[in-house]
């Protein structure tokens, strides 16, 4: 009997010990194979410690030629395959990008300790850096990382550590995270002057909407019926030519068949930078709440001295969205300003 209950105690300790080992949870994102990078000592997008994230090719080449080498695109090999050639037009179909920049960095020797991803969908990038010998001064560096979509299908921040203290964040701007009740149709951005401060309205029928259009660009009623709802691009050139066609013919959408089915939301924000643009990250319904969230995002990190405005417009589903519904909406994650729609 005292063999038999030595051997149980001994499986229990085994068992015991293969849940200890076994069970734990690995952090969702921390596979080494998720994700490419590239560690630059010395570059630096823009002033401070920032991250910038990049859905296009374009967007990506423009934004390292621009941040990362002062505009000078002779600098950049996008052909290399050790460097900057990793990241080819194609890898954009199943990657994202995140340009880095830390500036508190204690010496040139930078790696990266791990990456992961919360259950909160917030990525996490860590950051360590080896103690300067003496004499030597701290460098700014930058990192550029890939990251498989699949794998970070659910990611929505990212935020950017060095030797575990913040360095900075920013949403992952992914269009397709958007509310499945929208298409790209019912969303809408226009850029126009600057404007201090921000703006929210809701148009629940389609003479609202020519109303709040003729305010906004200094028309009469007449003329902005003319323009939005006729397209009668004449008028653009001289009087009007703050207003450009793309701009008429992306609100000319919103027609009066249109607020049969929806209603529409327009948020104006003032940026301190033309060079700065603006995006939809999401819709939601919350506790009968509808909640708009932005982010305003500066490719490469290098602005232009010009001061502008977006107005972003979003078309709602009548049968998804209330109209009776309290508005809010969010600028990288503050709260700017709530809609009560008049009884």
């Amino acid at each position: 009997m005292k063999k038999i209950n030595t051997i149980l105690a001994l499986m229990l300790a085994l068992g015991m010990l293969f849940c200890i080992t076994g069970c734990g949870k690995e952090p969702q994102g921390s596979a080494k194979d998720a994700y490419d990078s590239l560690l630059l000592t010395g570059n630096k997008a823009g002033e401070g410690s920032n991250v910038n994230v990049y859905h296009s090719y374009e967007d990506f080449r423009s934004g390292v030629v621009d941040g990362l080498y002062d505009s000078d695109a002779e600098k950049v090999n996008f052909d290399d395959p050790e460097s900057f050639g990793k990241f080819s037009e194609d890898y954009f179909g199943s990657h994202f990008l995140a340009v880095i920049s830390v500036e508190d960095a204690k010496s040139g020797n930078i790696a990266i300790d791990r990456i992961e991803q919360g259950e909160d969908g917030t990525i996490r990038v860590y950051f360590v850096s080896s103690a300067p010998s003496d004499g030597a001064e701290a460098e700014p560096f930058s990192a550029v990382i890939g990251f498989d979509k699949e794998k970070y299908s659910t990611a929505s921040m990212i935020e950017v550590y060095m030797d575990a203290k913040l360095q900075g964040s920013n949403f992952i701007d992914n269009h397709e995270i958007y509310n499945p009740a929208l298409t790209p149709d019912d969303v809408k951005i226009v850029r126009g002057g600057y404007i201090e401060g921000s703006y929210l309205t809701a148009c629940y029928d389609y003479s609202a909407f020519i109303n709040s259009l003729s305010a906004a660009y200094g028309l009469d009623r007449n003329t902005a019926l003319t323009v939005f709802g006729n397209g009668n691009y004449e008028l653009v050139g001289d009087e009007y030519r703050v207003i450009s066609q793309a701009d008429i013919e992306a609100l000319r959408g919103f027609d009066e068949a249109y607020f049969d089915t929806h209603f529409l939301v327009a948020v104006s924000i003032s940026l301190t930078s033309g060079s700065m643009r603006t995006n939809l990250v999401d819709v939601v319904n919350e506790g009968g709440v509808i909640k708009i969230f932005l982010s305003t995002v500066r490719p490469g990190g290098v602005g232009t001295c010009d001061m502008v405005s977006d107005t972003v417009y979003i078309g709602l589903d009548r049968s998804v969205f209330s109209t009776d519904a309290q508005i809010e909406f969010y600028v990288n994650g503050a709260v700017m300003q709530s809609f009560y729609k008049e009884a």
